[in-house]
């Protein structure tokens, strides 16, 4: 078996040591990065959702215009009706 001396030693746990720091700061960039992406793609998930919920309230919109015209419509051809009636008695 060979005997290591001190210095072989340092060295080596200094090369762990390297190895370790790299490691941990690659892991540290790779979290940074997802991290980035997970916020970019939330924006634009919220941004889609916005869009989605201006979109269904201008229909609904206009459902409630259309139909309170419709009910207008509808309720001066009644009156029209009514009053047809009365001018025939």
């Amino acid at each position: 078996m060979a005997v290591k001396s001190a210095s072989d030693r340092s060295n080596q746990d200094d090369s762990v040591r390297r190895t370790r720091d790299t490691y941990q700061q690659k892991e540290t960039e790779t979290a940074k990065k997802n991290g980035a992406k997970v916020k970019q793609l939330s924006e634009t998930h919220q941004a889609e959702i916005d869009q989605m919920k201006e979109a269904h309230e201008k229909q609904l919109e206009e459902l409630k215009t259309k139909t309170r015209d419709a009910f207008s419509r509808r309720d001066m051809e009644y009156q029209r009706e009514i009053d047809e009636m009365r001018d025939m008695h």
